[in-house]
């Protein structure tokens, strides 16, 4: 039932120091090197076919600005994680190591 489904895939940041949390000058708590953990867009989306109602003609618009502003007129919208190999290939490093696996994966 929901308006759009945008595919997430989970993603992992270490901070490399130890972090502490403070309240004014005091500290409150020392996490050493935590990792955060967040879902991230996979640039997979299925979307029902009145969700193209919120698009503007005649003007770019990004697929976040769509589901920001399905969101805000509080229309559903889910998320579905991936949890097969997926890689950005919007750096030019990300798109060769993504040729490259292919080819190991292709062997």
């Amino acid at each position: 039932e929901a308006l759009g489904t945008m595919c997430v895939r989970e993603y992992d940041f270490q901070v490399p120091f130890g972090v502490v949390k403070t309240h004014e000058t005091k500290i409150t708590q020392i996490v050493e090197k935590p990792v955060h953990k967040f879902f991230v867009n996979a640039g997979i989306y299925v979307l029902d076919q009145k969700a193209l109602e919120f698009v503007p003609d005649d003007s770019h618009y990004d697929m976040t600005s769509l589901f920001d502003d399905m969101i805000q007129k509080d229309r559903l919208t889910n998320v579905f994680p991936i949890h097969e190999y997926w890689l950005d290939i919007g750096r030019k490093d990300d798109f060769s190591k993504a040729n490259s696996d292919i080819e190991e994966i292709s062997k």
